[in-house]
Order: C-alpha cells, then structure tokens, then sequence
C-alpha cells in the first residue's frame, strides 16, 4: 500500500480553490475598471496638453476659430476645449463580466445642445461641413470681423460655405500606444493583484 501525504501550504490551496471562482470574477471586473480608469487618465490628459501627451499632437486652431470664440463669449483657447463639455463627458461604465466602457456617454448633451458623442465622432475623424449661411450666421461674422478691426463679412444669407474640422483624435491615439498586447499585461497583473496573492504575484507594467 502506498500512502501519500500532502505537505505544505495544502491547507491555503484548498481555501483558494475554494473561493477563486467569485473572487476571480471580482478580480477580473475590478481590473478592467482599473484599466477603464488609466485609460480615461490618458486621454484626459491629452486634453491638457492638446494631444501632445500621446505623441500626436493635435491641429492648432485657425485664428478665425478663436475669434469666433470671442465674439461667442467663449475663453477658451485649446483644441476641443471651448467650454470643457466634451472632456468632462468621458466616462468609465462598467459593463459584463470583465467588460468596462471608456468613452462619451449615448445622450450626453452639451450646454448648447448638441449630442456629444456627434461632437466626438468630428473631432476623432474630422468632418467636411457644407452649409448655406442664415441671416443670424451673417451678423454674427459683421460682428466679429468689427471686433478684430476688419470691414463686413462678403458673405450673404443663402450663401454656401465649406468647413473643414480636421481629425483631432483623442481615444485613438491611446489605445494605439497603450492597448494590446501592453494592456493585456497590465489587466492580467491587475486581477492577480487584486487576487491578493492567490495565484502568484505579477508586476504591473510601466504605465507612464
């Protein structure tokens, strides 16, 4: 007859085996909104730094665009940052089981109205504008061709106009540098960390 006895930490495997499948599911949920979160850190810092801090610096603004900013009221000088609207709509929502959404929200609005996410899909893809100018449109551009020193706009109602909003892409840009297979290892350090040593310690990866 042989006789097997176990030695060493069996008493901590079984505990583990034991518990893993729901702290495992917790573990996974918990690191994909960790990494929803460092994402989203990501690309709120590509707004302060007008892309830059993702290697893609984003298109400077036309002078006309700023000027139109000024006649609007508005202070704000960087690209996508007329009023904050569009940067303090990117959220983290959690989604199923290992799932979680970094983006802007279906319905969030801005203060003057328009859908944010149409906003986003612009500035992510940019967008060729044609348009026919209204009367409010013309006083509008008399008013701040007088504010900056120059005579009336040559424009008049009905007029077509062609605007072209360049790509300023703000998810983009992060998820080339930061996704794949870097981010694969930055979820799997993060679930075996929040295993709290049940499977083994894995170090997370430089995020900077």
């Amino acid at each position: 007859m042989i006789r097997i006895v176990p030695f060493g930490q069996w008493a901590l495997a079984s505990r583990a085996l034991k518990v893993l499948p729901d702290r495992i599911k917790r573990a996974i949920d918990q690191a994909a909104i960790q990494e929803a979160h460092f994402y989203r850190a990501k690309v709120l810092r590509g707004f302060a730094t007008s892309g830059a801090s993702n290697g893609r610096p984003w298109k400077p603004l036309k002078q006309s665009t700023l000027e139109n900013r000024r006649q609007a009221g508005i202070s704000g000088t960087k690209p996508l940052m007329a009023r904050g609207d569009l940067r303090n709509s990117i959220s983290v929502v959690k989604g199923g089981i290992g799932e979680a959404f970094v983006g802007v929200k279906r319905g969030a609005m801005g203060r003057n109205g328009q859908r944010l996410t149409d906003v986003a899909a612009v500035h992510e893809f940019g967008k060729t504008i044609t348009q026919r100018v209204t009367a409010r449109q013309v006083a509008f551009f008399n008013a701040r061709n007088f504010a900056a020193g120059r005579g009336r706009t040559s424009l008049k109602p009905g007029d077509t106009i062609v605007i072209r909003v360049p790509a300023r892409p703000f998810l983009g840009p992060v998820i080339s540098k930061y996704g794949g297979r870097k981010g694969q290892e930055r979820i799997m350090a993060r679930t075996a960390a929040n295993l709290g040593g049940l499977l083994g310690r894995v170090p997370i990866p430089h995020t900077a």
